[in-house]
């Protein structure tokens, strides 16, 4: 089954807020270092900054932010209940690559995992003494997960039942925002000052790859057909999958671009700051704007196969019955 992962980026949009049977592995030395606390069960938690949404099978929908909240709805989004977290630190990102196993990442550092859809969670990887966190998770078609971070921060395990070990991959201290699997068969990582790395063996080796923007990326989404990456001021490039370089999107927008994903008929839905909602082939060049009239700031969005959207972000949970009752922005 293709790994179902939301991407956070909802991951910059919770650093940027944040900041103004396996072993944990606690990397810090620290005697200082800080037990995890588990979330608090409340009654406002879909209400709540949730960052990044990712489907456990057709079905059912994860919804992460805050505090460590943990969010599912067995109804596309109609209805939600939180379920309990061995952390209140932010979490970041989650993907799935099943109806039952699935990863979530955050502050600290950390990683969990879940192996009943969901239901129970549990730390596989923490390192408090870093004082960073995991920004993006991946699953791939391997088995393996990798975790990507701030300031250079990457993680990852062979499989399900790996050890986890962590490692740097350049010396510039960059946050590595998204990580998602391209058509061309490649691992990409989007990041900041423009930074894109790929890698041509499951992320054994990484190589810088020449970038269209010196600007951050906040997110990164691939389809069958095209790899789109975007960020700050409104900015979409997308590189075909039959190959050349990176072309510019028009979007009609200058605000901060945070995560998407790739709806059922093939094209991009981005979303980001102001309420910003983009939808459509990139691949033409250009994207429609929507816009929310309260213009809260989105980090996610989802698409059921019935056509509603379910929209994250400061705001917590939003559902729309279809991308028209988003309206299009003047």
């Amino acid at each position: 089954m293709t790994p179902t992962c939301g991407r956070l980026l909802g991951a910059p949009f919770a650093l940027a807020l944040s900041l103004a049977s396996v072993p944990v592995l606690a990397q810090s030395g620290d005697a200082g270092d800080r037990p995890p606390m588990p979330s608090v069960m409340a009654d406002l938690a879909a209400e709540s900054l949730l960052l990044d949404l990712a489907w456990a099978g057709a079905e059912r929908l994860i919804a992460v932010g805050e505090r460590g909240h943990i969010l599912v709805s067995d109804d596309r989004g109609r209805s939600w209940r939180q379920m309990p977290s061995p952390v209140s630190t932010t979490l970041t990102a989650a993907c799935f690559v099943d109806a039952e196993r699935g990863w979530a990442v955050g502050h600290d550092a950390v990683v969990l995992s879940t192996t009943d859809g969901g239901r129970t969670w549990r730390i596989v990887y923490r390192d408090p003494g870093f004082e960073a966190p995991f920004l993006d998770v991946l699953t791939s078609a391997d088995g393996s997960i990798t975790a990507t971070g701030a300031y250079g921060l990457y993680a990852e395990a062979a499989g399900p039942g790996a050890a986890w070990s962590d490692r740097f991959l350049d010396g510039a201290d960059f946050h590595f925002n998204a990580i998602t699997p391209t058509p061309e068969g490649t691992l990409l990582i989007a990041g900041e000052f423009g930074e894109i790395l790929e890698s041509a063996d499951g992320g054994a080796t990484w190589n810088a790859v020449p970038s269209p923007y010196d600007g951050s990326y906040f997110g990164a989404v691939a389809s069958a057909e095209w790899t789109a990456v975007f960020g700050l001021q409104g900015h979409v490039f997308v590189r075909p999958a039959t190959g050349g370089a990176w072309q510019p999107v028009a979007t009609g927008s200058t605000v901060g671009l945070m995560d998407g994903t790739v709806l059922p008929d093939g094209r991009l839905a981005v979303v980001g700051l102001s309420g910003t909602i983009l939808v459509g082939d990139p691949l033409t060049g250009t994207l429609t704007r929507h816009q929310l009239p309260d213009r809260e700031a989105l980090a996610d969005i989802a698409v059921a196969p019935d056509g509603a959207v379910i929209l994250v972000g400061e705001r917590g949970v939003m559902r729309f019955e279809s991308l028209d009752a988003l309206g299009t922005a003047g």
